[in-house]
């Protein structure tokens, strides 16, 4: 196939892929089954080209300098148009909370993410098991909590193919499995109960087992904390940067947890919506510990984007309005997820209720100012509702 060459000031506008999927769509209709190239190891081309889900067939050691060639390919079958493209969530503008809230307000439901439970965790699984995928991996550890998210996306898109799963869930085993944890039962993956202390161990241990089996483990973080992970909501930019039209937003307000989501929300705003402003609210994390992890994984994200923008010194990552800890619920917060509820928008009190509180705290305090356009990136949390006995 002939090289897929963007002018330097057209790249990461997403162009590329889009001229692959062109050149793909096209192929499969004149019956071909297999594109075949070659790019140069560790090359920028290299990453794009995996991530649009080529595989490495070969390493020769044929160029100058030590360089090495790698050639790829990339079926084009049936089996392998099924999961095609990434999925997308849908765009809405309320316009009865905008009325309330004084605010033009869109929500970009992630919630309604449409695979694996939905939600921010099963956006980034997409990325994160895509890479495992071609890489040959054909099993998963990975940990949380009895409700986590990422568990049960995890689990669910590890059934999807196939593959063996064994969760590590900190805390103790509950009599009655509940919402996500059911899930995760339902799924068929293996569920260990530990202590938080011994949860590094027990996935070593789980990694160990399967190996044991013959399989080849892809060990995830837990929260699916990792540069494919913030890639993810890197690339989620670009997918709001095509719904919002003309529309520049002025803010942008998510729940935050292990911080891979805001970073790539960051580094996607900062390079298309320079003059937005991301407000990342804390679902438990300290504020020191928060800001620290989401700035590492910027810069880990801005690395392999090859430095696509300016690093800043510090982010806005606020922790007034996430109680006492994970989980934790105070009335002020009941009380937004419920009257959210009542006017349609289903939010959860341990992650994107925390971050509706606080826009509408930031409007009451005049931080976020009247007729402002406000994206709130609903992150999901359906399942943590259904199990919460404090709504």
């Amino acid at each position: 196939m002939p090289i897929i060459g963007i002018i330097k000031r057209y790249r990461g506008q997403g162009i590329a892929g889009i001229m692959m999927n062109t050149l793909i769509s096209y192929l499969r209709k004149k019956g071909f089954e297999k594109l075949s190239l070659e790019t140069w190891q560790g090359s920028p081309a290299q990453n794009f080209y995996q991530k649009n889900r080529f595989m490495v067939n070969k390493v020769v050691n044929d160029r100058n300098g030590g360089v090495k060639s790698v050639k790829m390919f990339r079926l084009l079958g049936e089996i392998d148009s099924e999961q095609d493209s990434f999925y997308t969530s849908t765009l809405e503008y309320h316009k009865e909370l905008s009325r309330e809230l004084c605010i033009d307000l869109f929500i970009k439901r992630d919630d309604l993410y449409p695979k694996f439970g939905g939600g921010n965790k099963a956006r980034k699984l997409d990325f994160i098991l895509d890479k495992a995928r071609n890489q040959n991996y054909n099993s998963v550890v990975t940990a949380g909590g009895a409700q986590s998210n990422h568990c049960r996306a995890t689990a669910l898109y590890a059934a999807s193919l196939g593959w063996k799963t064994i969760l590590i869930i900190h805390g103790d085993k509950p009599e009655r499995y509940e919402g996500n944890l059911k899930l995760m039962e339902l799924s068929g993956a293996e569920i260990r109960f530990v202590k938080q202390a011994d949860v590094k161990e027990a996935m070593d241990n789980a990694i160990s087992d399967l190996e044991k089996e013959g399989l080849k483990p892809y060990y995830i973080w837990g929260g699916g904390h990792s540069v494919e992970g913030a890639l993810a909501f890197y690339e989620a930019v670009k997918e709001l940067r095509s719904q919002l039209g003309n529309t520049i937003p002025d803010y942008l307000m998510v729940a935050s947890g292990t911080g891979t989501t805001q970073a790539g929300l960051e580094i996607g705003i900062r390079h298309f919506y320079p003059e937005c402003k991301v407000i990342g609210v804390s679902v438990a994390r300290e504020e020191k510990r928060g800001k620290e992890e989401i700035l590492k994984s910027m810069r880990e994200l801005n690395e392999y984007l090859d430095n696509r923008i300016d690093l800043p010194d510090t982010i806005t990552f606020d922790t007034s309005k996430c109680g006492v800890g994970y989980e934790t619920v105070f009335p002020e917060l009941i009380e937004t997820v419920q009257e959210a509820i009542k006017k349609g928008l289903v939010l959860d009190p341990t992650y994107s209720g925390k971050a509706f509180y606080g826009m509408k705290s930031f409007i009451e305090e005049g931080t976020i100012e009247e007729n402002s356009n406000v994206v709130f990136w609903h992150t999901g949390g359906l399942m943590n509702l259904l199990s919460s006995s404090a709504v």
